[in-house]
């Protein structure tokens, strides 16, 4: 009796002690990397971001949203530039809008070919007419 305490002893220290150990925990605060930019032109009202697309091998997404609130024109051009932290152009994505009816919204997308990650993407910078 006094053997198989003996042994018990020891597998129950080594049971309760193998529970989870704190090591620590660090916060990482990570760079939002969908950036968010509206305007009003001509009637549209114009919202772009970056996505990063899912897959392999792909760079980073210019994303647009296009409502025609009020616009008799037929046709719009926009230009979406991924501005870095040294606030210089790294990547246009355009886009030719046409035949978008009144309180009707479209979404389109196009890829920055020049950027490897949209963490680079500090700003845009959004141009319509």
């Amino acid at each position: 009796m006094k053997k198989l305490l003996i042994s018990i002893i020891p597998l129950l220290i080594a049971v309760f002690s193998c529970g989870p150990v704190n090591i620590g925990n660090k916060e990482i605060t990570l760079k939002k990397s969908n950036i968010l930019k509206k305007l009003d032109v001509k009637g549209y009202y114009i919202e772009a971001y970056t996505l990063r697309p899912k897959g392999f091998g792909s760079n980073c997404e210019a994303h647009i949203l296009i409502t025609n609130n009020n616009s008799s024109e037929n046709e719009l051009y926009v230009e979406i530039q991924a501005v870095d932290k040294e606030k210089s152009i790294i990547s246009v994505a355009n886009f030719l809008i046409k035949n978008v009816n009144k309180n009707e919204t479209i979404q389109k997308s196009s890829i920055f070919n020049e950027i490897k990650s949209c963490a680079k993407v500090e700003n845009l910078n959004i141009f319509a007419g």
